[in-house]
């Protein structure tokens, strides 16, 4: 408890305030968080009006106050899921750092979403994909738009598409469920009404964050999924940058995130220019967006 609350607290109980003086208003609140073993746990507090919270290590995060993570921590987590995590959780994971999309538009993709995709007229070897209304896709607001999905990801989700492995629990699903691209193994669609709390992805990044840490990937402890969101608009709007000019870059990684309003993707630029710890561009992202600077320059986003 800080000093000053401490203070105060003493002087009411002995008197030294009037009982008619206005004062704090106590209130009870809940604090969650991860253990080291990767368990989420919650502590009750009692807080008060007059408390002064401590400052944000950083002032500048982006969407849900999130950061994004390192391309070295990147890597360290996808080399580590492709061997210790359901296929599933590891190919979503991807799709959240090559592609950026959110967890319940990862969840409600359907087979015949990939089938569909048509390749971009302006960038070698990435493939859009339409979502939102009518495309039975989720995203938030109900904003339509495009994936921009690299070859290599798109392929690697048509193959598990049609694995064995997905086509059993294929089989499990019921009749609304069979076109899911990702289903958990006993048929049933990743995604819940209520969103990532409490789903089956909730329970596999659980795990995930539990066994990473006891590998020694000391950067789980605190990793969320949406950072792979977070660490795909960091990246993207570092290439937009460095292609156009600021207004056309903003407009640009707007309609790649699907963003409702300028002002979310704005922070990715007060990110850029404020943060000191500036985020390494991927070797991969970069190969697999290397044609993005034809489509910046052909198309006016401005």
């Amino acid at each position: 408890m800080p000093l000053h609350i401490q203070f105060y607290r003493h002087c009411a109980t002995y008197n030294f305030i009037h009982r008619e003086t206005p004062k704090w208003t106590d209130r009870t609140v809940i604090i969650s968080y991860f253990n080291s073993a990767g368990f989420e746990r919650t502590l009750s507090r009692i807080t008060s009006d007059i408390s002064i919270p401590n400052r944000s290590k950083s002032r500048f995060k982006l969407e849900d106050g999130l950061l994004p993570i390192t391309s070295p921590h990147m890597a360290d987590l996808l080399q580590y899921t492709s061997k210790n995590a359901s296929e599933e959780l590891h190919l979503m994971l991807t799709i959240g750092f090559f592609v950026g999309a959110r967890i319940s538009t990862i969840t409600s993709l359907r087979i015949e979403n990939l089938e569909n995709a048509l390749p971009d007229s302006n960038i070698a070897k990435i493939w859009n994909i339409a979502i939102g209304p009518g495309t039975g896709v989720d995203t938030k607001f109900d904003v339509s738009g495009h994936l921009l999905v690299p070859d290599f990801l798109l392929e690697e989700l048509k193959r598990y598409a049609y694995s064995s492995r997905r086509l059993k629990r294929e089989q499990r699903a019921n009749k609304g469920n069979k076109s899911l691209l990702f289903l958990t193994r006993f048929g049933n669609s990743y995604s819940t009404p209520s969103g990532l709390s409490g789903s089956a992805v909730a329970r596999e990044m659980t795990d995930l964050r539990r066994k990473s840490l006891a590998a020694g990937l000391v950067f789980m402890k605190k990793f969320h999924f949406h950072q792979t969101r977070a660490t795909y608009g960091t990246w993207l709007m570092t290439i937009a940058l460095g292609k156009i000019g600021q207004k056309s870059a903003i407009e640009f990684v707007r309609q790649a995130m699907l963003h409702k309003h300028e002002a979310t993707t704005m922070r990715y630029i007060t990110f850029l220019e404020h943060t000191n710890a500036k985020i390494e561009m991927g070797n991969a992202f970069t190969d697999a967006f290397g044609g993005l600077s034809t489509r910046l320059g052909n198309n006016d986003y401005g």
